[in-house]
């Protein structure tokens, strides 16, 4: 049986979400003029559906925080490519990737981390055929145990 903040989602968002490059949950729905998702829900009108989707698969954002997109990319909804920080934080951030993005040019790809933050995240991937991770479980599996007096 799916959790209850799992049907909320299937309900709220059903079919606005692709797979998209480097493991993003790409939303397909309107945007704002930044180019973040948004929606109407529960007669609330634009709200930010990568702050949603935080509050439903991970837990509340601390106060007074902003969401910063790993995977610099304002599409994305996946709890595993964010990142709470502090509004300083996420300008000085912000300004850097810019920077960095300007003098990569073409050449850039971004690698970073395929994590999950809750095992919701995780089954909501597996769900939705979106891209999924079980993080640290899927080391140890690979991982072979030596006898200890070898």
């Amino acid at each position: 049986m799916q959790s209850e903040a799992l049907k909320i989602i299937e309900m709220r968002l059903g079919g606005k979400l692709r797979p998209g490059k480097n493991g993003c949950w790409e939303w397909t729905g309107r945007t704002n003029p930044e180019g973040y998702g948004k929606t109407d829900i529960n007669f609330q009108k634009g709200v930010l559906v990568h702050r949603w989707m935080w509050m439903h698969l991970v837990g509340p954002v601390p106060l007074a925080m902003h969401l910063d997109h790993l995977c610099v990319n304002p599409r994305c909804v996946r709890p595993g490519h964010l990142q709470p920080v502090t509004p300083e934080e996420h300008e000085v951030i912000t300004a850097e990737r810019k920077r960095l993005l300007a003098e990569a040019g073409d050449d850039y790809e971004w690698v970073g981390p395929n994590i999950h933050r809750s095992l919701s995240e995780t089954f909501f991937g597996i769900m939705f055929d979106l891209p999924y991770t079980f993080g640290a479980w899927a080391v140890a599996a690979e991982r072979k145990l030596e006898p200890a007096n070898a």
